[in-house]
């Protein structure tokens, strides 16, 4: 009988859309179960991506330069320091200014001053300042002047010793 009675009773008005609301409720969840593992990937991935560039940023300092190494660089140094020196305005400057009374010994430059000795002989006190006139006239020369003289005896007479110091421009 409860049979009979189940088909006699009034069919219930919101079964469905009880359901239907159901399906919508559970296809939206899986929609967002969906895009919230999709997205949980692409984190992940930018997580590898950001821990991979902070490893190739990450670069150990250089190791402080030894001894050897400022030595071995400071020879470098001189050596370009020796290259780079221009060397013709000094020679034509001194070639300019020669003279048959005045015998050059030594040039002792030094380029990081930019300053140069002369050591030589003169015959006599007027050569010597007559020397002195024409490398002060040269354009590569400034500030000469005598640092000191002496008289010696040479075989054939007496002769001035002398060290001339001056500023050789760029």
């Amino acid at each position: 009988m409860e049979r009979i009675e189940a088909y006699l009773a009034p069919s219930p008005r919101h079964a469905a859309q009880w359901w239907l609301a159901s399906g919508v409720a559970f296809a939206l969840a899986a929609c967002c179960a969906s895009a919230l593992h999709w997205q949980y990937g692409e984190l992940v991935q930018r997580e590898n991506e950001l821990a991979q560039l902070q490893r190739l940023r990450h670069v150990s300092p250089p190791a402080a330069p030894t001894r050897a190494d400022l030595d071995l660089r400071k020879q470098w140094e001189d050596l370009q320091r020796e290259l780079d020196f221009s060397w013709y305005p000094i020679f034509a400057a001194l070639e300019n200014a020669s003279s048959q009374q005045v015998a050059l010994l030594e040039f002792v430059p030094d380029k990081t001053t930019r300053r140069m000795i002369l050591r030589g002989n003169a015959k006599n006190i007027d050569a010597l300042s007559a020397y002195l006139d024409a490398l002060g006239a040269q354009d590569g020369f400034r500030e000469v002047h005598l640092a000191h003289q002496k008289a010696i005896q040479q075989a054939g007479g007496t002769a001035i010793f002398f060290e001339i110091r001056m500023r050789i421009l760029e």
